[in-house]
Parts: structure tokens; sequence; C-alpha cells
């Protein structure tokens, strides 16, 4: 049966962390299975705090010891630290850039990035100029008039080359930019068929990080996923990016 080691008990408080060590001894297979079990890395010890560190030595002998490092919360439980142990994930939040088509904008007008043709002998801008949203334009005003996104799109009809009534008010401009968040899972595995599990089946498909910093509506979809092998451990990593508005992906594009 385990016991605490006599004048073991530590308590060290730092600008950012409290915390409580502690040595258990016992025999060999008892103290292997705390340190994998009930004291593993990332478990919730009462009245002690949650295991962040633990290191295995022989005493001497049959007796075999555990020392334990726990983080304890300030009192009031508002202190939630991540889950470090095996096969757990722990996440990060950024924010970065989404590219987006001008033609989603709200307020999208066709001129910003379209050249307007006339007829030759037009000289008049036409009324719908600063208000059009599409190049579609209906019978009557293709008459007279054209959108085209280059030079290369002029019309020639009639063997007659039309000319350029108006250029793009954006030019060079076909995109927009729009901020997005994205959620970094990462968990340690023994085995690289564990790490792989994790990952597989998920990259370029709609889901969710188990952990969304309070961020609620759109949904997520996972831009990024790895497996490596890092000190000893091999580590699974995928990237979420969140739909850059409330309407979330497209359901149609992406499962």
């Amino acid at each position: 049966m385990s016991i605490i080691e006599h004048t073991s008990r530590k308590r060290e408080y730092t600008e950012n962390a409290k915390t409580h060590s502690y040595t258990v001894l016992g025999g060999m297979e008892e103290i292997f299975a705390l340190q994998e079990g009930s004291y593993a890395v990332g478990k919730s010890i009462p009245g002690m705090g949650i295991v962040t560190a633990s290191t295995l030595s022989q005493k001497g002998g049959k007796i075999w010891a555990l020392e334990l490092t726990c983080m304890v919360d300030d009192g009031d439980g508002s202190i939630e630290p991540p889950n470090t142990a095996w096969g757990e994930k722990s996440a990060s939040l950024a924010g970065s850039m989404l590219s987006l088509a001008l033609e989603t904008l709200e307020n999208y007008r066709t001129k910003w990035n379209h050249y307007l043709f006339c007829h030759p002998d037009i000289t008049e801008i036409p009324a719908w100029y600063d208000s059009a949203r599409d190049p579609v334009l209906d019978d009557k005003q293709s008459q007279c008039y054209a959108w085209g996104m280059t030079l290369n799109d002029v019309p020639v009809v009639n063997g007659v080359k039309w000319k350029i009534l108006k250029s793009p008010a954006k030019p060079g401009v076909n995109g927009r930019d729009i901020g997005v968040y994205t959620i970094t899972e990462t968990a340690k595995f023994k085995t690289a068929t564990a790490a792989g599990n994790m990952v597989a089946g998920k990259l370029n498909r709609l889901g969710k990080p188990d952990t969304t910093f309070g961020i609620s509506g759109g949904d997520w979809k996972c831009d990024q996923a790895s497996v490596s092998f890092q000190n000893g451990k091999w580590l699974a990593t995928l990237t979420w990016t969140r739909s850059g508005d409330e309407n979330g992906w497209d359901k149609d594009l992406y499962k």
C-alpha cells in the first residue's frame, strides 16, 4: 500500500502559478500503476490540484517513489489549466486573414473591378453605372454597353470594336481579406497509429475543435493536419478555421 513520504510535501507560489509537490512510496507494480492511472499527468487529485509532472525512481530495495507536481488554483476555482495527459488535446487560439472574392461584399458594385465598354458613338455614362451589382445587362442595355474584367473582353460587333467608357474604380482589386479565428489542437500519443487516428478524415472537412474559447456562431473547417515525433512522443495537430461569417462554410463544397 502506497504512503506519502515523510517531509516530502512542498508548496511553491510564483507570480503565475501555485504548485504542490510530494512523493508517494510503494511497491514497484503499485507505483508504476499510479503513474499511469490515478496520478497520471492531467489527473486531478483532491486537495492537491492537477498533476503537471511526475517522476518515478527506485528508493532502495523494493521501495519505489513517485514524485508528483500539481498545479492548484487561487482558491476560487478560476484557474483551468490544460490537460496534458496522453491523448488529451490542448488548444491555442490565433487570428488570421481569409481572402474572399470582392463580389461577396454586401455593398459590392460591378464598377469596382469591371471595365464598362460601349459603342464608339456613345459618350453618355448610363444612370445604372454606379448602382449595378452584377455584369449581366438586359437586352436593351447590351445593345449599347457591356461589362468586362479585362481589356480582352472588349466587344467587336459587326466588325466594329467598342471603346472603353469607364475603367475599373478599384483597378487590380479582385478580393478582400477578412479576419477569422483559428484554433490549433495538439495531443501526444505513445504510437504513430494512435496519433494518426486523431487526424484521419479531418482535413478540409467541417467539424469543431473540442475547445472554442467561447467563440460562437458560424462553423469550423479543418485546414491543417499533421503527425510528428518530438521529444520521445508522437504529436498530432489539427488546425481549425472559423467561417468568415455566421452563415458558415458552403455545405455544397465541404462535407
